[in-house]
């Protein structure tokens, strides 16, 4: 690796808008960067083949959508690397947009949140959104 830290970005659009304009990277996290950038390719990032390769990064960022399918992305990497050093990105401003554009969660989506077993690295956002009962895409993230 080039870095010590490894970005996991869910969405290809975000992933594509990084690579034209990398100073994006500064407002979506609000500190360890530089680090390296991977598309998750949905939960194809969680394969267990990539367990060696997150064992080379002293931390790993996962900035994902702030929905079912985005947690779920982050227990399995979580689950394949030194808990320790997982993390999923939930920036001031990534929170700003997401108070902003969020949807309103189903019934059926809240029930399965307050039911289900997160790793501690989860605990906020899903606080927050039990709280504030919005899901979001990681498209807001490029919305003004």
């Amino acid at each position: 690796p080039l870095h010590h830290h490894l970005l996991v970005i869910e969405n290809m659009e975000n992933f594509l808008a990084l690579i034209k304009q990398p100073d994006y990277l500064a407002q979506w996290l609000d500190h360890d960067w530089p680090c390296d950038i991977v598309y998750a390719q949905g939960n194809a990032i969680s394969n267990k083949l990539h367990q060696q390769f997150f064992a080379q990064y002293d931390k790993i960022l996962c900035l994902l959508d702030i929905d079912p399918g985005g947690f779920e992305i982050f227990k399995n990497i979580h689950s394949m690397c030194n808990k320790n050093s997982c993390y999923y990105v939930i920036s001031d401003y990534y929170l700003q947009q997401y108070l902003r554009f969020g949807n309103a969660l189903t019934q059926q989506q809240r029930s399965a949140l307050e039911q289900g077993i997160y790793p501690e690295p989860l605990q906020k956002i899903i606080s927050i959104v039990l709280q504030y009962n919005y899901f979001a895409e990681q498209e807001i993230l490029l919305w003004e």
